[in-house]
């Protein structure tokens, strides 16, 4: 087999295993479905909060990120625990609250900076 056909037999096998995972997913009413979206709450909206600020924004702080991330923790458990969770997912909250946090705490305590320049690498 060429490459190309490799590659085209590779991207058609994992269309198919996504599109049949979320079909289970979505017909079978198992605690999984909820561990899965209260760990996608807690760790992935968190830490894709800390990725964005971080390749994406210049003020990014390390005290911002800290924040972001404790902030992260506690709201998607509250969020999960609470009468919230029936009106906006504990996923879309957690997220919105820990990029303002992030942007907010960042903007109060920047990074200090050593030769008054903005590099990363010297």
């Amino acid at each position: 087999m060429s490459e190309r056909k490799i590659v085209r037999l590779s991207r058609i096998t994992t269309i198919i295993a996504g599109l049949l995972g979320i079909m289970i997913s979505l017909l079978s009413e198992s605690f999984v479905g909820g561990v899965v979206s209260f760990a996608w709450a807690g760790m992935g909206n968190t830490f894709s909060v800390v990725v964005l600020l971080t390749f994406f924004w210049k003020k990014t702080s390390g005290v911002g990120v800290i924040a972001t991330i404790i902030t992260g923790f506690f709201s998607a458990i509250i969020w999960t625990l609470s009468p919230l969770e029936a009106i906006v997912s504990a996923k879309a909250g957690t997220f919105f609250l820990c990029l303002i946090v992030g942007i907010i705490v960042s903007l109060m305590y920047p990074d200090k900076r050593e030769d008054g320049d903005n590099k990363v690498f010297a």
